[in-house]
């Protein structure tokens, strides 16, 4: 018997035991399903199942909080529940549930709290709260770093822990976590900085690597992997060297909905060429439309796309047209704090001509002195 055999064999000879129905649905994996006493149960039927013999089965709760997506919803006892309230459930039955509380945190929006048996917990307290009874969950402390801001620290069982405490404590547990090697990376502030872990000192650039090595589908590492890289420089990630470009090709493939991997990558297409992403082809202007469809606002998007136009060149965005000077206009309308889209914007403007940005209006010479 395997593993989940044994569980299926539990819930044959009893069908009333909760955990055995709980234990099955977790070893069964996307759409398998178990045969039980000439019936078919899929993961969420087993959970369902352990809800039906014991409404209070905190575990079957957290499964089904893990089985539902970010927008379904599941019926329970005639009472319909989102993922969060599942987890909710789960941890006011059982409060030392790490998985559950670090799931909770996953599932709040920035700024979200969430009250358990009478207490309010914000996304930080719920990571705390998963460290606190598992200190060995290596994704609930890159989760703590990433929500400690600046020089914010976090009291665990005695000890304070800083941003880069957090993510060298997750690689002490696991080093291959990849989120830790990410977020170490994005962490250390140039790319000239360093960070020791078991014993070896790793650059920014070193973190990304380690990271994608791990897990090549990190679309945000291969993206700043591509900012690290110097103009004519190379990467080899798992016996696959890689360009600036190709960087910035494999987070828009790995992350079509990116908007500034389309960005870069289109900073680095020269003139007519094009870059084949999940067997389509755009060109330099393609990708720059690519992130504006993904963001209206993205500033950099709309600075490449006038950048990119020919003299008295257009471009059609969302029915509308645009020359170049209107897509300037956009950039500086969208990040007033971009000297380079003030510059540009300058560039395009006839020597006597104005244009009316957050309220006011400028010369020529006031966009160059903005």
């Amino acid at each position: 018997y395997t593993v989940k055999q044994c569980y299926l064999q539990a819930a044959g000879i009893d069908p009333l035991h909760p955990l055995a129905w709980v234990h099955l649905g977790n070893w069964l994996m996307g759409s398998d399903t178990a045969l039980v006493n000439d019936d078919m149960f899929g993961k969420r039927d087993c959970y369902l199942r352990a809800l039906e013999i014991d409404p209070t089965c905190a575990p079957a709760w957290l499964g089904l909080g893990e089985w539902l997506t970010t927008t379904s919803t599941v019926e329970v006892n005639d009472t319909e529940y989102i993922k969060q309230e599942c987890f909710m459930k789960s941890l006011k039955i059982d409060s030392n549930c790490a998985p559950a509380w670090f799931n909770l945190g996953l599932c709040l929006p920035v700024g979200g709290t969430v009250t358990i048996n009478g207490k309010t917990y914000t996304v930080k307290q719920c990571y705390l709260k998963a460290i606190d009874i598992e200190c060995r969950n290596s994704l609930a402390w890159v989760h703590l770093g990433n929500w400690l801001v600046g020089s914010n620290t976090a009291l665990v069982k005695d000890d304070m822990f800083g941003k880069r405490d957090c993510y060298l404590r997750a690689l002490e547990i696991d080093p291959t976590c990849a989120p830790a090697w990410f977020s170490l990376g994005i962490h250390l502030p140039t790319i000239t900085s360093t960070a020791e872990v078991n014993d070896t000192m790793y650059t920014k650039q070193e973190c990304f690597m380690k990271s994608l090595k791990i897990d090549s589908n990190c679309a945000p590492a291969w993206f700043n992997l591509g900012l690290c890289l110097p103009v004519g420089g190379t990467v080899t990630i798992n016996s696959k060297t890689y360009t600036v470009k190709q960087c910035y090709l494999q987070a828009a493939e790995v992350d079509p909905l990116h908007p500034l991997a389309w960005v870069h990558l289109g900073n680095w297409l020269m003139g007519s060429d094009t870059a084949l992403v999940n067997d389509d082809m755009f060109g330099k202007s393609d990708c720059y439309l690519r992130a504006l469809e993904i963001d209206p606002t993205c500033a950099p998007a709309w600075l490449g796309l006038g950048l990119c136009l020919p003299v008295n060149g257009t471009v059609t965005f969302d029915k509308k047209t645009y020359n170049a000077k209107q897509c300037c206009l956009q950039a500086v309308g969208n990040n007033p704090c971009c000297p380079i889209s003030w510059v540009s914007l300058a560039n395009s403007m006839p020597i006597n001509d104005t244009v009316y940005v957050h309220n006011r209006t400028y010369t020529v010479a006031q966009c160059n002195e903005e």
